[in-house]
C-alpha cells in the first residue's frame, strides 16, 4: 500500500513538473510569435480561467485519485467531464 502510494504521487510530480519544462521551453517561442499585447491577454484569461477551474470542474480530479477500482475511476472522470461541460455551456 505505501509502495503504491509513492508511486502514484511520483507520477503526479512527473507530469507537473514535465508540463512545467514544457510551457518553460515553449516561452521564448511564444514570445516571438505574439505580441505583447496578445500575451497579456492570454495571461489574463489564463488567470481568470484558473480561478474559475476548480469551482466550474468541482475538484472531482481528487476523488479519481481515491478510486479504488479502475471502474470507478473511469466512472468518476465521465462524472467530472459532464459536469464541467454543462457549467461551462451555462
Amino acid at each position: 500500500m505505501n509502495r503504491r502510494f509513492f508511486h502514484g504521487v511520483s507520477v503526479l510530480m512527473l507530469g507537473s513538473g514535465a508540463a512545467q519544462v514544457i510551457a518553460l521551453a515553449c516561452a521564448p517561442i511564444l514570445t516571438r510569435l505574439y505580441a505583447p499585447g496578445d500575451y497579456a491577454a492570454l495571461t489574463v484569461f489564463l488567470a481568470i480561467t484558473g480561478v474559475l477551474l476548480p469551482f466550474i470542474c468541482g475538484k472531482y480530479e481528487v476523488a479519481v485519485v481515491t478510486a479504488t477500482t479502475d471502474s470507478e475511476a473511469v466512472s468518476l472522470i465521465g462524472l467530472c467531464l459532464r459536469i464541467a461541460a454543462i457549467a461551462s455551456i451555462a
